[in-house]
């Protein structure tokens, strides 16, 4: 095994601390663009923007998804008065 295979099998093992829109938005089930705007608007984190490209700290936009999944799936109880 060459050295180049073995550092394309590390290189493969590391873990991604960014993703780009594509992937973040398949990973929140959000549209890219909903995922911008929310971003901008203070809701998602993680946002990295260096010239036109676009990516989000893996660990931040997690952490935004749990919060989310929290905060939205607490469901007021019914009354039965």
């Amino acid at each position: 095994m060459s050295h180049n295979d073995d550092a394309a099998r590390d290189r493969d093992k590391a873990p991604t601390f960014t993703v780009d829109l594509c992937e973040a938005a398949r990973l929140s089930g959000l549209s890219g663009k909903t995922l911008l705007r929310r971003s901008r608007e203070g809701q998602a984190t993680g946002l990295i923007k260096n010239g036109r490209r676009v990516l989000f700290l893996r660990h931040g936009l997690e952490t935004w998804l749990e919060r989310q999944a929290q905060t939205h799936t607490t469901l007021p109880q019914p009354s039965f008065n």
